[in-house]
């Protein structure tokens, strides 16, 4: 029921809840409306183009939530830009950006996660704050910007499964390998 248009465009704001799955958008813009997503299970987000956040774009991550976003395009937020759950757990939020133009971060902004934006300069402006990461081809800040690490980054993949598990679909790895036992799910492994 999640169109890959639905996150752009005029209209009123949007409140959406994504469960633990996969989900595809053309792109994210909040020109004209605010947006906030709910995070609860272990989300995968595909943005095909550029995420603009030109009115507040808030992206709540829950207790039991994951989040990893790939934006293929270019990530400019001249208004609020609100990713994860705070200071609790920003090693549960990756935000991948595969644009070249600079990643523009309005004031205020909080990022409680970890950016990785090997072909973009991060550009904040002042008052923002980074909770984790920030791994870009550079960094040119007009004010003030805490970034506190987050040294859970570093063991985030610990939970997943050494050996080969189902596909998210239910079906079995194509190199015949035996998924781990309580594996059946995407928010189980």
């Amino acid at each position: 029921g999640i169109g890959a248009g639905d996150l752009q465009g005029a209209g009123g704001g949007v409140d959406m809840e994504l469960p633990c799955g996969r989900f595809y958008f053309d792109t994210i813009e909040t020109r004209s409306r605010p947006i906030t997503l709910r995070v609860d299970g272990r989300t995968l987000i595909y943005v095909a183009g550029d995420v603009t956040v030109e009115n507040p774009l808030n992206v709540i991550v829950g207790p039991m939530g994951e989040l990893d976003l790939f934006i293929a395009g270019n990530l400019e937020a001249t208004d609020a830009l609100n990713l994860g759950d705070g200071t609790s757990r920003p090693a549960s939020v990756r935000l991948y950006v595969g644009g070249t133009r600079p990643i523009l971060m309005s004031s205020g902004t909080t990022l409680a996660g970890n950016l990785y934006a090997p072909f973009a300069q991060l550009r904040p402006a002042d008052r923002v704050t980074i909770f984790g990461s920030a791994f870009v081809e550079s960094f040119a800040s007009s004010g003030d910007v805490t970034i506190h690490y987050d040294r859970a980054v570093i063991t985030a993949d610990e939970d997943c499964p050494d050996i080969p598990g189902p596909m998210p679909d239910g079906g079995v790895p194509s190199d015949g390998g035996v998924p781990p036992p309580g594996c059946m799910t995407c928010g189980d492994c």
